[in-house]
């Protein structure tokens, strides 16, 4: 069985005809003919119904053609992905827990290119998955928040997948809420403010302690009232529309101005924004004018956030 006999027998049961489909493909009837019948024998048995002036399938037909439309795709995609002919030099891939400037800053990177082909990978991934990846290759960089209070518990796993965390600052840990939220206009708030007000938290595996989760880690104690989530869009969403709030860099974008108020959590933790690579890995050209990207978008946004 081969694949060129497949793509004869699909081509006959689109055209309906021989004659139509070996014109179809500029190759012989009989070709055709010679192939699809040594098919037939090799299954033994009969795809199609052949008549004077066209080819209908026969019951065994109709049920074997869903199976050759997916092995000839399979075959498409290994040709098109592992095939040296379709080759494609620009790779660069990002694996991140759930942040705005990450985004922003990959949107910055792929508009510099003009190439015809280049495959480009952003993935908002649970915390232990971005290890994996980079620890895999899957993502050339991961980028991560770390408590600083257990800066030495991150280091001891980062070296356990073999990687290693790079710092870009340092910041207190600050409060996402509505611009109409009770506690928006205060300077600061402590985690008992917090209290009475649903937490987001984007939900992680069973694998990943609460040490390792986006917001919790923050808290001395989990949270009473959690929402959880495992997607950007709808905890901005839910921040605009209830009371909840989000826990993290305090990082506003443009759009956010207004609509969200960013305040420091007084009794909580310094943290550090920072990526993960290989270690004795160096970063790639297109690894180095991500993280440049970053840092600008990073450093607007803190603008953003002292308004």
């Amino acid at each position: 069985m081969t694949l060129s006999q497949m793509r004869y027998v699909l081509a006959v049961a689109k055209t309906g005809s021989f004659r139509s489909a070996a014109s179809s493909l500029f190759v012989s009837e009989a070709n055709i003919s010679k192939q699809i019948k040594a098919l037939e024998n090799e299954l033994g048995i009969f795809i199609f119904n052949r008549q004077s002036n066209c080819s209908i399938l026969t019951g065994d037909g109709q049920k074997i053609i869903p199976y050759f439309n997916e092995l000839l795709a399979n075959a498409a995609f290994i040709e098109e992905n592992f095939s040296s002919k379709y080759k494609v030099d620009l790779k660069f891939s990002v694996s991140s827990q759930h942040y705005t400037f990450v985004a922003i800053a990959f949107s910055k990177l792929v508009n510099q290119f003009t190439k015809d082909k280049y495959h480009f990978s952003l993935y908002y991934e649970q915390t232990i998955d971005i290890l994996r990846s980079v620890q895999s290759n899957r993502s050339e960089l991961g980028v991560i928040i770390v408590n600083c209070e257990k800066i030495h518990n991150f280091e001891r796993l980062f070296k356990s997948y073999g990687l290693k965390f790079y710092s870009l600052f340092q910041k207190k840990v600050r409060v996402f809420l509505s611009s109409k939220h009770p506690l928006a206009e205060k300077k600061t708030l402590m985690v008992k403010d917090l209290e009475p007000y649903p937490c987001i938290v984007y939900a992680q595996d069973e694998e990943t302690p609460n040490s390792m989760m986006e917001e919790v880690m923050y808290f001395k104690k989990f949270p009473s009232k959690v929402l959880f989530i495992n997607d950007l869009n709808v905890s901005f969403e839910l921040i605009l529309n209830s009371l909840a709030y989000d826990i993290g860099t305090g990082l506003l974008t443009d759009d956010m101005l207004g609509m969200v108020n960013s305040v420091v959590l007084e009794d909580g933790p310094d943290i550090q924004i920072g990526y993960l690579i290989k270690e004795g890995k160096k970063l790639s050209p297109f690894g180095k004018e991500y993280i440049e990207l970053l840092e600008t978008t990073i450093e607007q946004m803190r603008k953003n956030s002292e308004l």
